[in-house]
């Protein structure tokens, strides 16, 4: 993205967006768009971006690029630039976990399939894409593994 894009070119893509947003008690939504659950996409100095992104970009003046823009009011169909903040996948992920807004089958699980107690922070490993493993049983798993490795290697 460039970064001389000019303060007119976001001032207009600002108000354009505000003017299809309906204002619900504190965010902004985009109204035909709630009902989809997904974001909206406006093209932004030639290429895609979700509505929520540009209005990142215009109101606090830089580029979030390799960040993600989350919503403190978990309204996806929110563009309120005050309801903003940036995060990484990961920080994201946790927030939907500690909300209770992610849906996986596995989120609401108190104990893995071997009884160990996820409540326990240190049981609990979240991968990148917010996958959850059972520390306990992946190091049992890593146990076996390298015996049978070993096993292998001997024979």
């Amino acid at each position: 993205m460039s970064p001389d894009l000019s303060r007119e070119y976001l001032a207009k893509k600002l108000i354009y967006i505000f003017s299809l947003s309906v204002k619900n008690q504190d965010c902004f939504e985009l109204s035909n768009y709630k009902a989809q659950k997904r974001y909206r996409y406006f093209s932004f100095n030639g290429k895609p971006m979700s509505a929520h992104r540009i209005m990142f970009y215009c109101y606090y003046g830089f580029d979030p690029d390799k960040f993600t823009v989350c919503h403190k009011c978990d309204n996806p169909s929110c563009i309120n630039p005050e309801h903003l903040f940036l995060g990484n996948t990961r920080s994201n992920i946790l927030d939907c976990v500690k909300k209770g807004r992610h849906r996986n089958q596995n989120t609401g699980k108190v104990f893995c399939k071997n009884g160990h107690d996820l409540t326990v922070k240190e049981n609990v490993k979240i991968e990148k894409h917010g996958l959850r493993r059972c520390r306990p049983c992946r190091r049992e798993y890593h146990k076996k593994w390298r015996k049978k490795k070993h096993e292998q290697r001997n024979h």
